[in-house]
């Protein structure tokens, strides 16, 4: 690290120049006009070289002409009012006390030539000392010249390159950190650049408080790496506990300046100097759902930013939450979760200091007395596993919901354990698969939230829902009767009142008409328990049963079946009825019906204490029929029934009676 704030010329390093060489950094472009150099070898009155000669071209001229000659410095005197001088070619003062000018004016006369002195001795005032440095103030801005420096008395010439009169680039230095030297009683400002184009000369302004800024009087050191350079100024004037604002102009060995840089604010302060914050407290605020903290600080104005950092562990896992001006003296933590501990610190970054210092940990908690809010739009839905649940819910720090269920009438109870609250979840799902459930019955079902400071919020609306599993099976009706009558079928059959779930019942109709080997089954709904069915034929058997329909959407077994036959109407019956004695044997007459067309007789004979038998069958349109089967000497009794087309019989004719 350099000690001194004069920086070499890197291009005057023990020259070795042969006659005619052209040089590219023998004119350099400065602030206020071209500098031109000479060679290594000091010139002397004594020989053998006693000046420099410089001549100048400008543009596409042919010829060089004369524009300066340096003369050889033969006193110390002389050397040093030259080296006092160079300060006008250059916008900034150089600090000559940093400079041993008569140990370089007795080595440098001594040796005869610039290679024998240190480093400093290729410094700016040396070399306008030595009056081996010249600035050509006579050239405009942007045009190009040409120089040939010739030793006056000596073989040496040197040719330039083309150079314009253009400002080189110089970069800006940017701030990096500050700190209070306080045994050496010193501020310590850090700055860097990237090694191209960083500046050689610094000039370090400082304002304290609102007075007016002022050059400081600072020693700058540069330590120059790969690819950048770091300039650490010691401002010695610094008092220790201020409020100082500075800013630096950067110049390269030419006086061509950087942009001036930006203004920092920083503060002469040491670790133990430091300010924290304190009367910190951390409250529940109920209200704003957070963990209010304040706190106090004292001198702010050295202080750049607080941080504020949290964990829900007391060692480990802090994140930083907020930051905070100087100012700043509250905060409302409401990224936080009722009854849960929270641990803090500060964090506080200074003005001077690029190391920020932590504040001790302090805890608090938010009690949340608010009842959380209710589960919305429930629906309950019965299936095969139970009752489905589901309700909407968009509330925070809930933990859960509990879920109560009661039958119609009933008070509610609590069936499960605590359904989880999820941040990521907005519409929840749950299925009560109680093995106790019924199909035959309704259940009523309401939801409670249940925050996480253990607050249970009111009932929820309440939903009801049938499951459709254990659903009981209806049992048939126990007697089925139906009989003819009239040419109708009247069927009854006993209600299954006792059943509330009874919603009617299927009433099953077999018929099996004359001549038919199976029956044909209609169904027919009733919601009593009679029917009478006047879609019937004569000679035509039916057969009847009952089913029990459920409002649960199940029903019963058939009930056992009743049949029943039903005949047709009977026809009129003959009418006086005579027996008489025939020579073959019992002649009958009587009066046939206005039908008999269509009619038959069937004749009947039994004798007293018998039953009847049938003793022959006639066609309609016959009145009379002989009985050749009687017996000589027995007592017969005679009557005779119409039997209509479907086989249907009258009643009895009139009963004639004789001996044969």
């Amino acid at each position: 690290m350099k000690k001194y704030s004069i920086i070499v010329l890197s291009f005057l390093v023990a020259l070795r120049i042969q006659a005619q060489d052209m040089l590219a950094g023998l004119a350099r472009p400065g602030a206020k006009g071209i500098f031109v150099l000479t060679g290594d070898a000091i010139s002397d009155s004594k020989g053998p070289v006693t000046a420099y000669k410089i001549e100048r071209k400008a543009g596409n001229d042919k010829d060089f002409t004369v524009v300066a000659t340096l003369q050889a410095v033969t006193t110390i005197d002389d050397f040093k009012k030259r080296a006092a001088a160079a300060d006008n070619m250059v916008p900034f003062q150089h600090d000559l006390s940093l400079l041993n000018l008569d140990s370089i004016w007795i080595k440098g006369k001594a040796a005869g030539s610039l290679a024998k002195l240190p480093t400093v001795g290729h410094s700016t005032p040396v070399l306008a000392g030595f009056n081996m440095l010249w600035l050509d103030e006579k050239v405009q801005s942007g045009k190009s010249y040409q120089y040939r420096v010739t030793a006056v008395g000596g073989t040496y010439a040197a040719l330039s390159t083309p150079v314009s009169f253009n400002r080189l680039p110089v970069a800006t230095p940017l701030y990096q950190q500050a700190v209070f030297n306080k045994p050496q009683r010193h501020m310590q400002l850090y700055w860097g650049t990237a090694f191209k184009d960083h500046p050689d000369f610094i000039e370090t302004w400082r304002r304290e408080d609102n007075g007016a800024y002022t050059k400081v009087p600072a020693i700058v050191g540069l330590r120059a790496g790969k690819d950048s350079a770091q300039y650490l100024i010691k401002d010695t004037s610094a008092k220790a506990g201020r409020l100082y604002r500075y800013f630096i102009k950067a110049y390269d060995v030419y006086g061509n300046a950087a942009p001036i840089s930006d203004t920092i604010t920083i503060a002469s302060l040491d670790m133990m100097q430091m300010p924290m914050p304190q009367q910190v407290k951390a409250i529940s605020d109920s209200a704003a759902r957070a963990i209010s903290i304040s706190w106090q600080l004292q001198e702010t104005q050295v202080i750049k930013m607080l941080r504020l950092y949290r964990s829900t562990n007391s060692v480990k896992g802090f994140e930083p939450i907020a930051e905070f001006a100087a100012t700043d003296t509250a905060f409302l933590d409401q990224q936080v979760q009722p009854a849960t501990a929270y641990f803090y610190y500060f964090e506080v970054e200074y003005k001077t200091q690029y190391k920020p210092k932590r504040s001790t940990s302090f805890a608090g908690s938010f009690i949340d007395a608010l009842p959380p809010s209710l589960p919305r739009n429930i629906i309950a839905t019965g299936n095969k596993q139970g009752v489905e649940l589901t309700w909407d819910y968009q509330g925070s720090s809930t933990t859960g919901f509990w879920l109560y269920r009661a039958e119609r009438g009933k008070p509610l109870q609590l069936i499960t354990t605590m359904i989880p609250a999820l941040d990521t979840v907005q519409r929840y799902t749950w299925t009560d698969t109680d093995s106790l459930l019924r199909g035959d019955r309704f259940y009523q079902y309401a939801l409670k939230s249940f925050s996480t400071s253990h607050i249970e919020s009111p009932f929820s609306d309440t939903v009801m829902a049938r499951p459709l599993k254990n659903i009981p099976v209806p049992k048939p009706p126990m007697r089925v009767t139906a009989y003819a009558e009239d040419g109708r079928i009247y069927v009854d059959w006993d209600a299954v009142s006792y059943d509330e779930t009874v919603s009617g019942y299927k009433l099953l109709r077999s018929k099996k008409a004359a001549g038919a080997s199976n029956f044909t089954t209609d169904t027919i709904l009733r919601n009593t328990n009679g029917f009478v069915d006047t879609l019937v034929k004569p000679n035509e058997t039916y057969r009847y049963s009952v089913i029990t329909q459920s409002v649960l959407g199940v029903q019963s077994v058939p009930a056992t079946w009743a049949s029943v036959n039903v005949k047709g109407e009977k026809p009129a019956a003959p009418a006086s009825l005579t027996a008489n004695l025939a020579q073959t044997g019992v002649q009958l007459n009587w009066e046939v019906p206005a039908e008999n067309a269509s009619l038959q007789y069937n004749i009947y004979r039994y004798e007293r204490g018998k039953e009847p038998v049938k003793a022959g069958t006639v066609a309609g349109d016959t009145d009379q029929f002989t009985d050749k089967t009687a017996t000589k000497g027995k007592q017969y009794f005679y009557f005779i029934r119409s039997i209509s087309p479907d086989k249907t019989e009258s009643d009895k004719s009139n009963e004639a009676s004789i001996r044969y």
